[in-house]
């Protein structure tokens, strides 16, 4: 586009002088609605987990062996029904 044409007597708008107006690339670009609803999804499955692990910690914190051991036996199912249901 010629920056000197005009357009009705009105000088027509230059991008950049000569230079073509194309979006930059982006580094990073925005997530799209199905990624963010995978880790939705995903926080959901590991909030249990993620509890019974806070919850064995404070329960050996406090020296409570018993319900350390019921966290740690709860843990562990989980790990193992994550195990047999990956195969």
């Amino acid at each position: 586009m010629d920056c000197r044409r005009h357009d009705r007597g009105r000088p027509r708008a230059c991008a950049g002088l000569g230079v073509r107006a194309e979006p930059a690339p982006r580094a990073h670009a925005a997530p799209s609605g199905m990624s963010i609803v995978t880790a939705g999804i995903a926080l959901f499955i590991l909030l249990p987990a993620m509890r019974l692990i806070l919850m064995l910690g404070v329960f050996l914190h406090q020296r409570d062996y018993r319900f350390s051991a019921i966290a740690a036996l709860v843990l562990a199912i989980v790990a193992a029904g994550l195990l047999v249901g990956a195969a």
